[in-house]
Order: C-alpha cells, then structure tokens, then sequence
C-alpha cells in the first residue's frame, strides 16, 4: 500500500515513526547536556506561526518542532546541532513569506519553516517505505565516486578503531545516509534569512539619507570564508570558484551550507565532534547537500544520482515539493 504525503500524516509520522525508525538503526550514542526550547522561544515561534496558521496548524508544529529536537537529541547526538533547530528562523520568516520587491511586486517566496519538515518526512518515506533506501545503499557500495569513497572510509576506519561496535558495514552505512539526510533535509533553508537580509541591506542602501549610517562592508569577504572551511569536504570536492559564485550571488543553498558548516568549523567543534568519524562525515555530507540543492542544472546537464545519492534525494524531494 503506498504511503499517503499529508500534513496530517507528517504530523503522525514524526510523533511515532521516524522514532520507530531511528531506533532500528541507531548505535547507542554517548548523552551530554544540550540545549531545549525555552517557554518564551516556543511563545515566540508559535506567535510568529499564527500570522499564518490556524491555532490548531500552529499546535501541531510546535509539537512538530518539539519531536525534531527529541529526534536530533536522542538519535543524532551531535553536539551543538540542536542550536540550529533551536535558534531556526520562524521570527522572521513572515517577513520573508510576505516580501515585496522595491517595485512593490510581491517576491512570492513561499513559507519555508514548514518545508523544511516536509522534505525530512518525504525522503523518509521515500527510502523507508518505497524501497530508494535499496538503490542509494547499491550506490554508495559501489564506491563509484568521492563522496561514497568518502562514506565507505569513514565507516572502514571505525570499524578498524572499534568505534562501531558489532555493526557490520551495510549497517552503519544505513545509520549514516539516514541521519545525513535527516539533518540536511531540516537545516537546508537555514541560508534564505540570510538572502533576505542581504536583498533588504542592498535596497536600503540605495537611499541617500541612510549614507555612512550603514557600512557597505556588512558581509564576510569570501576568502575568509575560505580559511575557515578550507578543510571541509565542501571546499575539498567543490570547484572554489564556483562556490565563490555562488556565495557573491546570495545563493540561499550556499548560504545555507557555510553556515551550517560554520556552526562548527569556527567553535572549532568539528574536529572533536564524538568518537570516530561517523558524526563529521554526516556533519560534512549534510553540508554538500545542502549546497547541492540550489545547483542550476544548464545545458541539459543535471545531477545524478550515482555521483551523489543523498544530494540527488534532497534535491528531488525538494523539487517534488514545488
């Protein structure tokens, strides 16, 4: 029987069988103190929801909300990670959704709180129930390219360390791309405030009464960028250049991926992230998805999935959701 895709039915899912799930496939995981919503940070998001939703729509994604967090805390246990849940852009993004050019043309940005949620639910689906885990699993075995190379070391090494422990390959393999998609699914439109506060910054300064009040200079020089994240699998597999491109144009999934990297790469965090190198390869592999998924596809060139599964998931279930 073929799943039905609803809000109602994601709301269901999240609240019994993503967790279902996870814990099929999840090695135990060493616990630490992290960071949960507070009374006023879930007043302030479900405010921010009711310009948009119904109270009953807003209840049920502040329990949505809620049960990504118990999932990102007892599943994915990387450290530092809740902070981009957390601290997530619901307080601005009616701003975004209701935007209008200086033209006063509406941008016609749709509401990407909510589709962030949607992508995890529908890449789930899509490998849990309609049997793509299979074809990404072939994929990736095959080592027919640098990220399943990278994959596929990542595990050898902890195997060979005992950091996974009576796990054979194929079962940590699905622990990898299952937590990777998760993460890059619900954190792949953290960058869009940032496009946004980038547009708002370039049409307030064209203002003459705002001269030398505001510094052209508000954004990051791309070669500091660069020193930062150099060691990234990022940098390392993509033509700078292009990524350079991409960053000068406020590519909201550029913007997306550094600063999903940078939260860290800069706190320096990345390089004693758990036991192993599990969690830094779904850290660095959620990243390249993430950028991916704005890839302009030209000249009847696309992506393809046997060069890199998860980004070509991520990628179709956010084109699907178009």
């Amino acid at each position: 029987m073929k799943p039905i895709m609803s809000d109602d039915n994601m709301y269901q899912y999240f609240q019994e069988e993503v967790k279902y799930v996870f814990r099929k496939i999840c090695s135990w995981e060493q616990p630490y103190f992290y960071t949960r919503f507070t009374v006023e940070t879930i007043t302030d998001i479900a405010k921010s929801l009711s310009v948009l939703y119904d109270s009953n729509e807003v209840k049920e994604e502040i329990c949505l909300i809620d049960n990504a967090l118990e999932i990102l805390n007892e599943f994915i246990c990387i450290e530092g990670m809740e902070n981009l849940l957390v601290n997530n852009y619901s307080a601005i993004e009616n701003a975004i959704f209701l935007e209008h050019s200086s033209s006063g043309k509406p941008r016609m940005i749709r509401e990407h709180y909510k589709h962030q949620f949607r992508n995890v639910y529908l890449g789930l689906v899509l490998m849990e129930q309609m049997g793509l885990w299979e074809d990404i699993e072939e994929c990736i075995s095959e080592e027919a390219n640098e990220y399943s190379c990278y994959i596929m070391d990542c595990i050898r090494q902890d195997i060979e360390n005992s950091y996974i422990v009576e796990k054979k390959e194929k079962e940590a393999l699905k622990e990898i791309v299952y937590k990777t998609y998760f993460v890059a699914a619900l954190f792949h439109d953290i960058g869009h405030p940032l496009s946004y506060y980038f547009r708002v910054s370039d049409e307030i300064q064209q203002f003459t009464p705002f001269f030398k009040i505001i510094s052209s200079g508000i954004k990051t020089e791309f070669s500091e960028i660069k020193a930062l994240l150099n060691n990234s699998l990022l940098f390392r597999t993509i033509n700078t250049t292009e990524i350079k491109k991409k960053y000068e144009n406020n590519d909201h999934g550029c913007l997306s991926a550094i600063s999903f990297l940078l939260n860290f790469y800069f706190s320096g965090s990345i390089y004693s992230i758990g036991q192993g190198r599990k969690n830094r390869c779904i850290v660095e592999m959620a990243a390249v998805a993430i950028y991916k998924h704005t890839d302009k596809c030209e000249d009847g060139k696309g992506m393809l999935f046997s060069q890199d599964a998860i980004s070509y998931l991520l990628r179709i279930c956010d084109d699907m959701q178009e």
